[in-house]
């Protein structure tokens, strides 16, 4: 299994040096072809769309088999191209740029509690609230009185689903709620775990539960959780995940809590059974509003060494009205390339640059059924 995503790619930056060293599609052509891609099937460079967006989307391709090679190929060839990148260098990684010794079990990766803090995440009060005040009795369910030892595992919570659209940051929530609990995380791609045979599946459910309530406390993340769940045949391969899932959940081992995480932006997907409050508790990570917007654009210009004033942020905040993090985030990214090209962040130039973004927004809303 590929420890790498096309998320965690965005979120180090290497997008960033992907789009610089390979500016059109011309070279990334040349990148790919040797690898034995069908460059036919690479994505469409969309009217608006910036050149990160393009390697997103191509990344994500890769991510998802596309094109018969890991991510991991991908970027060691873009090392032999250009050896001196040292961000190219520490990669793959799992915390702070620094690479973390991984083991696998039935398509796990395991890793130590990533950096990310609910301080680091910009904006979404109410998410953060939430989520502190559910981790508590996981944190802290050892100082309930004595009376109620007897039902302290009733009252520990066993999986979260975070859902909503796409780029809201329901991944870094995720590394958060792990750091709040000092736990070891594993992290599992739900297209990864889906096998070719009956029971492939089920067991290496099983397997993810068991290895991380060896490394307990423990954060399970699965990813694209409704690709892994969703309802199938009753004799096709996968369709008894969902009965996994809930023994899985029930089965409260004292001396080795684990709490499962789950995203999805398809949350109608997800079986009932699932959805009941004993195992998985529902929390939306919407598109940010206009106050959340001000701190994230905010945010990322102190991240990426924007100069930005209360008047420029407010702008920007209401420019980007049904845009998510994400979005902010790839203007931002912009401007560090622009940087490198000569071209002055100006006022101006953020306008030109958020227009482009809605625009682009706008197409892909005017495409979708």
């Amino acid at each position: 299994m590929s420890g790498l995503t096309a998320l965690l790619l965005r979120n180090e930056g290497i997008l960033s040096v992907l789009a610089r060293l390979y500016p059109d599609e011309a070279a990334a052509r040349l990148l790919l072809e040797p690898l034995g891609a069908d460059t036919t099937r690479l994505p469409v460079a969309q009217t608006g769309g910036t050149r990160l967006t393009w390697w997103y989307d191509t990344c994500r391709a890769v991510e998802d088999g596309a094109f018969g090679f890991t991510l991991e190929t991908l970027l060691a060839a873009v090392r032999e191209d250009y050896p001196g990148q040292a961000a190219l260098r520490r990669l793959p990684a799992t915390r702070g740029g620094e690479a973390d010794e991984a083991s696998e079990a039935g398509g796990l990766i395991a890793f130590e509690a990533p950096g990310a803090t609910f301080d680091d995440i910009a904006g979404y009060d109410s998410v953060k609230s939430e989520l502190r005040r559910t981790l508590s009795l996981f944190t802290h369910h050892h100082l309930l009185p004595a009376s109620m030892a007897a039902i302290r595992h009733e009252l520990l919570p066993r999986g979260l689903i975070l859902h909503g659209p796409d780029g809201t940051g329901k991944s870094l929530f995720a590394r958060a709620v792990a750091h709040a609990v000092g736990a070891t995380v594993h992290a599992v791609s739900g297209p990864e775990m889906l096998g070719r045979h009956i029971g492939d599946s089920e067991r290496k459910v099983r397997e993810v539960f068991a290895a991380a309530r060896a490394k307990a406390p423990a954060v399970l993340v699965f990813d694209r959780f409704d690709t892994l769940v969703g309802a199938r045949p009753p004799d096709a391969p996968g369709s008894g995940v969902v009965a996994q899932f809930l023994v899985e959940l029930s089965d409260w081992r004292p001396g080795g809590p684990v709490l499962a995480v789950a995203l999805t932006t398809r949350i109608g997907a997800i079986p009932p059974p699932l959805l009941r409050a004993q195992r998985f508790r529902l929390l939306r990570v919407d598109l940010p509003g206009l106050d959340d917007r001000r701190e994230i654009v905010r945010h990322f210009g102190r991240r990426y060494e924007v100069d930005l004033d209360e008047t420029v942020i407010d702008l920007m905040a209401h420019a980007t009205d049904g845009c998510s993090g994400d979005d902010v985030r790839a203007v931002m990214q912009e401007t560090v390339l622009d940087r490198l090209s000569g071209i002055d962040t100006t006022p101006q130039r953020l306008g030109l640059l958020v227009g482009r973004l809605v625009q682009h927004r706008r197409e892909l809303r005017h495409r979708q059924p």
